[in-house]
């Protein structure tokens, strides 16, 4: 359908009948070998239904990939995929990678948005509970986590914690530059009213 495709074992299509045509396909349902295909990515798993009124796919069955030319996403759960929007929230073990920086939560959900050239790009992610971000230099954690593809540059909130080598901070709130590899860490609450950030520092370490 236009320039979406999906394969499957099995594809089970539900239609009625509509003043345009007697065949009006409204619901797929697709089982085994799963594979949703736009130019800009390809998502495969287990069983997906496809309402097509909505533009909207829910994909089951465990080792659940998304693959773009920059990122992939995986999930244990279920991906719900909205092609109408440019949304896919990804539940269960879900992890983003981006070359050598990555994302791990129990629920992420990845926006994207179509550049000049009419091609969907990602615009952020967002991410909830159990949160690892982990960069050449540094591994993060916390409860919430927001990550802006434009500037490259994540906010993570709720006990987070920093690690840096043996070097540890403790805080609040964490803003974190991909470009530049500089983290800050803030005490409580969005300009630091209460609370203090914990640092353990190791003077020989790198």
């Amino acid at each position: 359908q236009g320039d979406i495709t999906i394969k499957a074992d099995i594809l089970t299509a539900d239609y009625r009948e509509s003043e345009e045509s007697a065949f009006d396909i409204y619901r797929l349902t697709a089982e085994g070998n799963v594979f949703i295909e736009t130019p800009e990515h390809t998502v495969q798993g287990g069983r997906a239904t496809y309402e097509i009124d909505q533009g909207t796919a829910l994909m089951t069955g465990g080792n659940l990939v998304m693959t773009t030319p920059e990122q992939t996403v995986t999930a244990q759960d279920s991906f719900e995929y909205s092609m109408t929007d440019g949304r896919l929230t990804a539940r269960g073990n879900a992890l983003v990678t981006n070359g050598e920086d990555s994302l791990a939560a129990d629920t992420i959900s990845a926006y994207f948005t179509r550049d000049n050239n009419g091609r969907n790009q990602l615009r952020r992610l967002s991410a909830r509970g159990n949160i690892v971000l982990k960069t050449p230099t540094e591994t993060l954690y916390g409860d919430r986590g927001e990550y802006h593809a434009d500037t490259e540059t994540a906010e993570v909130t709720g006990n987070v914690r920093i690690e840096r080598g043996p070097n540890v901070l403790e805080g609040d709130r964490a803003e974190v530059d991909l470009n530049t590899s500089v983290s800050r860490i803030h005490g409580g609450g969005l300009h630091g009213e209460g609370g203090r950030v914990r640092g353990t520092f190791y003077p020989d370490s790198e």
